[in-house]
């Protein structure tokens, strides 16, 4: 499997606990915080991948299954990644109530070269839920920069932008987090450094909640492929 290098990483996301000190938070866009509920994490453990018990509670919902067994010839897709193009791939599942989301996320490092060498600077991320026949689509990168992108819910296209602010002094990647926006509202936003958080606008809907917190949740997920 193609591997993207410690340079896409420091260029690329702060994910989990990657350059970060334990007691760094991101700080929760100043315009959604006071309008919002959180959705804390619980039972998270700090072990990943193809071996360990990834399940953790985020608020009144539940993460199970998560599942990083994959490799590049495997026929699991999300979004416009075909199987030759993926460099990291898992599936996952939110229960919320009756309901459960699946989830599947894939990227894609992209590289430039600098004289003979080449880097992979940037990664794209695209993560799709799906339940009763719905599907959402959260996607970082493509056609914009690693730190924005967009998110796709009943036919509607919502904005993305990265969050770089923390609570203290913070000298890792960034961005830390992520916001959706719906035009100038403020809609939800994620932690993505551990142990994690996401926000929703007090006004969203239970359905509107669960599908766009099982996205986040699969951007929580997320680690950057390694040189191993």
């Amino acid at each position: 499997m193609k591997k993207m290098g410690q340079f896409g990483l420091i260029a690329g996301f702060a994910w989990g606990a990657v350059a970060c000190g334990p007691s760094a938070r991101m700080v929760a866009p100043s315009d959604l915080a006071g309008q919002s509920q959180v959705l804390e994490v619980a039972d998270r453990s700090s072990a990943t991948g193809v071996l360990a018990n990834e399940s953790f509670k985020l608020g009144s919902y539940e993460i199970t299954e998560v599942d990083r067994d994959w490799n590049s010839s495997s026929s699991f897709g999300a979004g416009a990644y075909g199987a030759g193009k993926k460099t990291t791939g898992y599936t996952f599942q939110l229960k919320a109530g009756g309901t459960t989301w699946k989830g599947t996320c894939a990227s894609l490092a992209k590289g430039k070269s600098v004289g003979s060498i080449s880097f992979a600077n940037s990664t794209d991320v695209t993560c799709e839920c799906e339940a009763d026949g719905e599907k959402v689509q959260l996607k970082i990168g493509g056609e914009t920069e690693a730190t924005s992108g967009t998110f796709e819910a009943a036919g509607k296209k919502y904005s993305v932008q990265g969050v770089d602010e923390t609570d203290k002094s913070y000298f890792g990647a960034k961005p830390v987090g992520y916001r959706i926006d719906d035009g100038d509202t403020p809609y939800a936003a994620v932690e993505t450094m551990r142990p994690g958080r996401v926000w929703l606008h007090k006004d969203i809907s239970e359905p509107e909640a669960a599908r766009t917190t099982c996205a986040l949740a699969g951007m929580m997920l997320y680690i950057p492929p390694s040189d191993d």
